[in-house]
């Protein structure tokens, strides 16, 4: 049995900061990341540093997910069928949320 694609192209638009309701599952509706850590702006300043630093060092880059998503398709196969481009995925992910760390920066010091 196939399930939808992994990822589609309106997740690319989810805000950092904004989860519930912007495009992700039901399952998102009580998390705590949300609910209870991004509420305080330290904790929002903190998670948005470690986005950063996890960018930098390029853990979400397109050759570091490519290798980590050909190893769980080789054991699950077609499980998870990811219908779009992943690279323009992957880069374009990470420019949302560059851009959202700046954003909400620019808010801060304002």
């Amino acid at each position: 049995m196939v399930s939808e694609p992994v990822f589609t192209i309106h997740y690319l638009e989810n805000d950092i900061n904004i989860w519930e309701g912007n495009g992700f599952s039901d399952m998102t509706n009580d998390i705590p990341l949300v609910d209870n850590i991004l509420q305080y702006e330290e904790y929002r300043i903190l998670y948005e540093n470690y986005l950063e630093e996890f960018i930098m060092a390029k853990y979400y880059d397109f050759d570091t997910f490519t290798s980590r998503f050909d190893t769980i398709e080789s054991i699950y196969g077609d499980e998870f069928d990811m219908l779009n481009d992943k690279e323009y995925y992957i880069t374009t992910k990470i420019d949302e949320v560059l851009e959202d760390l700046e954003y909400y920066r620019n808010e801060r010091e304002s």
